[in-house]
């Protein structure tokens, strides 16, 4: 138990729990506050959707290693505690997210808002895997961005703006499970690729 209090506290896992349960207040807060997106539709898209993004990101920063040369050089794979690591912290989100968005009615709620949880979580774990935990925020942020200046809830063709659609849009939901599998799996079986001057 010693090597497991000592893996989450390095990796600041209790802090990251902190940050997913605040953002999930924070969203309460916001509650049904609403934007539209340019003149493309009259449909407007809850904030609340977009509050995973916090959550996301407190995930994937909190796989940084301290020193990833041990890391590397472990007898023991680290592979299945970053995997617990990350399946824990994900659930308490997604549960949050479902409290919070339970408020939510019309097109685009909870069901929306478990998605983005999902797809903004898959981002910030490729994000990690590539380019370092400390830039976990890059890809979310980005596409986040992109999707509330370019999406069109109402779209049929392929959803690239999926944190914007509505929840029976098929095609976004699918995408972000693959961005949230294909992301948990880099993070946890490669780790994140920390550089020696971020150290």
């Amino acid at each position: 138990m010693t090597g497991l209090r000592l893996f989450l506290r390095s990796r600041q896992v209790p802090a990251a729990a902190i940050v997913v349960i605040l953002a999930q207040v924070a969203g309460i807060v916001i509650n049904s506050y609403t934007f539209r997106i340019s003149s493309y539709t009259e449909l407007a898209v809850p904030w609340v959707v977009f509050v995973p993004v916090l959550s996301a990101i407190a995930v994937g920063f909190c796989l940084r290693s301290p020193v990833p040369q041990i890391d590397n050089a472990a007898v023991r794979s680290l592979a299945a505690w970053r995997a617990g690591q990350v399946a824990a912290l994900t659930i308490v989100a997604l549960i949050g997210t479902t409290i919070m968005a339970s408020r939510l009615t019309g097109p685009i709620s909870t069901t929306a808002a478990i998605r983005n949880c999902l797809g903004f979580t898959g981002l910030a774990l490729i994000s990690a895997a590539l380019c370092g935990a400390r830039l976990a925020w890059l890809l979310p942020i980005a596409w986040a961005a992109s999707a509330m200046t370019l999406g069109n809830p109402v779209e049929t063709s392929l959803a690239w703006d999926w944190p914007v659609r509505t929840n029976n849009d098929y095609s976004a939901f699918v995408i972000a499970v693959l961005l949230a599998a294909t992301g948990g799996a880099m993070a946890i079986m490669r780790g994140t690729r920390e550089r020696e001057h971020d150290l």
